[in-house]
Order: C-alpha cells, then structure tokens, then sequence
C-alpha cells in the first residue's frame, strides 16, 4: 500500500501548493501551468508506484 499513500500524498500536496499558486498569482497562464504540472507529478507517482509494486510482487 506504500505505492498508493505517496501517490495520494503527492497528489493531495500539489493541489494544495497549486492552490496557493493560483490564490497568489492570478491568471489563465498561470492556471494552465499548474494544471499541467499537476498531470505530469500524478503520472509519474502512478508510474513510481506501479514499479515499485510489481519490484515487490518479483520477490
């Protein structure tokens, strides 16, 4: 289940962080970055995850 807590982990703090970014600087180009961000950190968390569960599913 580690896999799954530091991707809801992550996830939770970069919508958090990215609220803050937003809420501070506001504009559509800033938004979309974010948006953007936040895509890239979640799959990759998704894609750590999933390596680090099938590493542990080979021993």
């Amino acid at each position: 289940y580690e896999g799954l807590v530091v991707v809801v982990v992550g996830c939770v703090v970069v919508v958090v962080s990215s609220g803050i970014v937003v809420e501070v600087v506001e504009g559509i180009v800033v938004v979309v970055v974010v948006d953007v961000v936040v895509v890239v950190v979640e799959v990759v968390s998704v894609t750590i995850a999933l390596i680090a569960s099938s590493q542990v599913d080979q021993f």
